[in-house]
């Protein structure tokens, strides 16, 4: 029982937490629909985050189907901090509801490319570019894209 507060205390540190997670958000628009990614990273090295992704695709009617996907991906880094790029392979569930009213779920591969451009010490901004795979649906698209304005917070 004495063991559980020093845990308390280790795990709620502010030097365990500190710069090591990131929250990225982001908004674009594919032929007349919107679309809004959530990230959660970790940075497990100092050029690599591993985390959670979430996308949501809305629908536009004759021309694109909704879908939303949510996975895992690794965010590798590369050249500067003011200037950084990045690529993300990923694994997910990716959900489609096509315009008869089925629905599908499948699962595939995907990766982000993208770019950030530091505003501030913990604040940037960028552009990423998605793409994403279905291994298992005849009928559910494959090989679709998606691209968004972002905006990292780095805590």
């Amino acid at each position: 029982m004495r063991a559980f507060p020093i845990l308390f205390v280790l795990f709620f540190s502010h030097s365990v937490w500190a710069g090591n997670w990131a929250f990225q958000g982001g908004l674009g628009m594919e032929q007349g629909a919107a679309n809004l990614a959530l990230d959660l990273d970790y940075k497990s090295r100092p050029r690599q985050n591993i985390g959670a992704y979430f996308l949501l695709a809305t629908e536009k009617t004759g021309v694109r189907e909704q879908f939303w996907s949510l996975g895992a991906d690794i965010k590798v880094f590369f050249g500067p901090k003011a200037w950084r790029l990045y690529l993300a392979p990923g694994f997910g569930v990716t959900s489609f509801s096509f315009f008869n009213g089925e629905s599908e779920t499948t699962l595939g591969t995907l990766m982000k490319v993208g770019t950030l451009h530091q505003l501030s010490r913990d604040l940037y901004f960028g552009l990423e570019y998605m793409m994403f795979f279905n291994w298992f649906s005849d009928q559910a698209l494959n090989g679709f894209q998606v691209m968004n304005a972002t905006l990292r917070i780095e805590f």
